[in-house]
Order: structure tokens, then sequence, then C-alpha cells
């Protein structure tokens, strides 16, 4: 199997839809959004920015992050938004590749840091050290707080 990871691109909006739809009901919620909507934030408004790992040419999972400027440093920091990968695909190397690309990213644009939250009961919290220590600032959320 081989696995790309790149940029979103205009033709990535349906798989990458389907895929949010799918990470939506892992956490029992809905997606509300369409590709329309994807586009307009995505490409039009640049609000955020989005990885695709891909299998033959399809989508298989997303990381959705923004960068953003860290005050005192006036350096770009990245906060990771969310990162799915389809149920067939976990134990590939598509997470991995998704965080190299983000690794990749965050070197280019000279970011201080990555940050997210997780949830404590998520297994990849524990995977995320692949973002390497010294540049990562993971918070932990458990289930009461990530649901207010």
């Amino acid at each position: 199997m081989v696995l790309t990871t790149q940029q979103i691109t205009e033709t990535d909006l349906a798989d990458v839809s389907a895929l949010f739809e799918q990470f939506a009901k892992t956490h029992n919620s809905e997606f509300k959004g369409d590709e329309a909507s994807l586009k307009k934030y995505l490409f039009e408004e640049k609000i955020s920015k989005c990885f695709v790992c891909k299998s033959n040419g399809k989508a298989v999972g997303f990381l959705l992050f923004t960068p953003m400027l860290a005050t005192f440093k006036s350096r770009p920091f990245i906060f990771i938004n969310s990162v799915y990968v389809a149920e067939e695909f976990r134990g590939s190397t598509a997470f991995l590749s998704l965080i190299s690309a983000l690794k990749k990213y965050a070197k280019i644009i000279n970011a201080v840091w990555i940050d997210g939250i997780i949830s404590d009961d998520n297994p990849l919290k524990d995977s995320l050290s692949a973002l390497g220590r010294n540049k990562s600032k993971w918070h932990y959320v458990g289930r009461s707080l990530a649901a207010r």
C-alpha cells in the first residue's frame, strides 16, 4: 500500500467531506458542513489548512490545522484542530505521514511549536511523541471538559 500526503486541493473536497462526516460520527456528532463550506473556509477565506493522506488517489485521512501568531515570540505556531484516519487505514503509516507533513510545514514557516487538544480517551494521545517533546504542547481534556 502506497500512501501519499499533500495539502488539500479542491479536487479532494468530496473525499475530505466524507472523512469529516466519519470523524464527526466517532464523536457521536453530526457533520453539518459540506463541500461548499469547506471550499469557502479552506480556499477562499483560508481560515485553516489541511493535509490529506491518500491511498490510490482516495483520501483516507486528514490533519486540519491553523497557523497562528505567538504573541510573545512574534513567530507563528500551529494549532492542530483535528486529525482523523479512516478505520481501515489505522495501524498503517497514514497518521505518521500526516504528522511528518505538518512538521515539514512548521519548519518552512519557522513555527515555534505545534499545539493541540486531545481527549484523554483518544488512543492517539500516546502516539503524539512523533511531534517531538520540545516543540509540542498537548493539552489533554477529559470527557466532561470536552463536552462543554
